[in-house]
């Protein structure tokens, strides 16, 4: 086997094709959430039109093709990239608290990506999400 990294692509064919199931019937399981042809579109990594990126699933897409593969959202969330904090499933963290981290990975994600000045106007937007995440923690320790 290669050493090259496997593509979320690559890897959701190779899921979708153990559990013996098409594209169609992929999407399908999904109850409507992913079409046939964004499947095909992710499995064959085909770049975005306009920036050239191989397409980023949203987590709604994401927890939509978990469900339909019955695979915990933390496994299809590494496979497609996202960083979510070295959790290891859904065994340890509810799927809600889940969904909260890969959100918050991609927003903090996006935030690096501005240029400083649009940063510096979506700091204080910043601070209020960390002041109720911070009273959240606190009230869970109680």
């Amino acid at each position: 086997m290669s050493d090259k990294k496997q593509t979320f692509g690559q890897w959701l064919r190779s899921k979708r094709q153990s559990r013996k199931l098409s594209q169609q019937e992929l999407a399908n399981r999904t109850g409507g959430a992913v079409s046939k042809p964004y499947i095909s579109l992710l499995e064959n990594d085909r770049p975005n039109s306009s920036s050239g990126a191989p397409p980023s699933p949203s987590k709604e897409t994401l927890a939509a093709l978990a469900k339909g593969l019955h695979v915990p959202l933390a496994e299809i969330a590494q496979a497609a990239g996202w960083d979510i904090g070295g959790q290891q499933s859904d065994e340890q963290e509810s799927e809600a608290q889940s969904y909260s981290r890969l959100r918050f990975d991609k927003m903090k994600h996006l935030y690096l990506l501005l240029p400083p000045t649009d940063q510096e106007d979506i700091d204080p937007h910043l601070q209020v999400v960390e002041d109720l995440m911070e009273r959240r923690l606190k009230r869970k320790k109680k």
